[in-house]
């Protein structure tokens, strides 16, 4: 939730650049109004639904394209309060935005080594297969472990296993063939 209002700070400090005043009367006749309060609301709405039925978890990039009709919302809602010199601070917030969020991410990416996006899935998947070759003549359909790296496993062999939840006593016991790398066991029925 945090790295939602992290997202979103940026959108409302150009919003208050822009406006003069933040006063609006919301009228439920107006059919534009209704469409773009259904068009930002209803699916994140719908999402959380969702994942409260399901259980599923909500990844915090996911949301973020569902943000992308919220400037259509705040400059229908503001239209009367924009005023035209205020453009000149806006632009400049929002070439600091521009330019801030991809050199953060830059760095981010530069200095951390231990992010995601840099994790080792095809070559913990080649080492994987080849102790299973070593060991196994079958083909690994399953592979239990925690969900970011199992799945991320099962992404990178060839086969392709199901992932099947966290690592079990009694999963392993169904399986016939198996065999356990760290903190990830790949088997087969």
């Amino acid at each position: 939730m945090l790295k939602q209002l992290g997202i979103l700070v940026p959108f409302f400090l150009l919003t208050w650049l822009l406006v003069e005043k933040t006063k609006f009367k919301l009228n439920f006749k107006d059919k534009k109004l209704l469409f773009l309060l259904a068009v930002n609301i209803l699916p994140i709405v719908l999402m959380f639904l969702t994942s409260l039925v399901t259980g599923s978890k909500i990844r915090t990039m996911w949301i973020t394209p569902f943000y992308l009709f919220f400037g259509s919302l705040f400059v229908y809602l503001f239209q009367a309060q924009i005023k035209i010199k205020n453009i000149k601070p806006f632009m400049i917030g929002f070439i600091f935005f521009f330019f801030l969020s991809p050199t953060l991410y830059a760095y981010v990416s530069i200095s951390k080594d231990d992010k995601r996006t840099d994790y080792l899935g095809k070559e913990i998947a080649i080492k994987t297969q080849y102790a299973w070759d070593q060991q196994f003549n079958s083909t690994i359909n399953v592979v239990l472990g925690d969900e970011w790296s199992a799945g991320n496993l099962s992404y990178h062999l060839k086969s392709r296993p199901v992932w099947e939840g966290i690592v079990e006593r009694e999963k392993l016991d169904q399986l016939k063939d198996y065999m356990c790398l760290d903190n990830v066991c790949v088997g087969s029925r």
